[in-house]
């Protein structure tokens, strides 16, 4: 898997990296991740997969997003309060 252009200019900073080059960055361009629970943590590990380069990303959480928990959980906005299957999960490629 190749990257494109604006890719390589994106994640420049990574592949200047010994620990990551341009091999690790086609990898995770290539990887899939299932984050299981869009809580405190995933909701900190998303944004920074999907920023990493990571190919695929399937979020799956069946939870409520209550008030209580908003401070915590970035990804989700008051609105969506109640909501157990709110707009929130796509599967992107």
């Amino acid at each position: 898997m190749n990257l494109t252009d604006a890719e390589l200019e994106r994640y420049a900073r990574h592949i200047v990296l010994p620990q990551v080059g341009g091999v690790g960055q086609r990898k995770l361009k290539a990887a899939s991740v299932a984050v299981i629970g869009a809580g405190g943590i995933g909701s900190a590990v998303v944004p920074a997969l999907a920023g990493a380069g990571v190919g695929t990303l399937t979020i799956i959480d069946s939870d409520l997003i209550e008030l209580s928990n908003l401070q915590r959980q970035p990804m989700f906005r008051e609105s969506l309060r109640g909501c157990r299957n709110p707009p929130r999960v796509l599967i992107c490629s």
